[in-house]
């Protein structure tokens, strides 16, 4: 099933390379990836960045894990993520330099956004990521802990 993409996408131009708005990602063409050099990500993780596909999307996603433990999809603001139609446009992504380093993490920084850490919605983007790397997310508080509300300052007596 292919998704209807809306008539009304932004186009930005960060970089000089326009990318669609579209939701709660960014859509990316092979034509509009500028790549330099194709080199691995520069990120200290022991997992490499990898393209997969995200059925319930039907989109490519680029999925690393970050140094907390989280799934983290390739974006370039902190909100998105960046996806591709095809494997060959997510591994074009990818290889894109310079690598891009505002990425969306499921767990708190997701829930932050969007309300939800996304590990508990199946065939969500964060579940496929789990089960890519065969891993278990941390088990994160995502409510601050409450400050303890200060009682007035009594008068002075006379």
């Amino acid at each position: 099933m292919r998704l209807a993409l809306p008539a009304a996408l932004v186009t930005l131009s960060a970089d000089a390379s326009p990318i669609k708005l579209l939701d709660s990602v960014l859509v990316a063409n092979a034509s509009e990836l500028h790549v330099e050099a194709a080199v691995a990500a520069p990120l200290g993780t022991s997992y490499p960045w990898t393209c997969v596909f995200v059925p319930s999307a039907n989109y490519w996603y680029g999925f690393n894990v970050a140094p907390d433990g989280n799934i983290e999809c390739y974006g370039t603001n902190g909100e998105q993520c960046v996806v591709a139609m095809d494997q060959a446009t997510c591994n074009t992504m990818l290889a894109t330099n310079p690598f891009p380093t505002a990425f969306l993490k499921c767990g708190c920084m997701r829930k932050s956004i969007y309300g939800a850490i996304g590990y508990d919605i199946p065939g969500h983007w964060c579940t496929v990521g789990v089960a890519t790397f065969n891993i278990v997310p941390p088990n994160e508080d995502c409510n601050p802990t409450p400050q303890p509300t200060p009682s007035p300052t009594p008068s002075p007596t006379p």
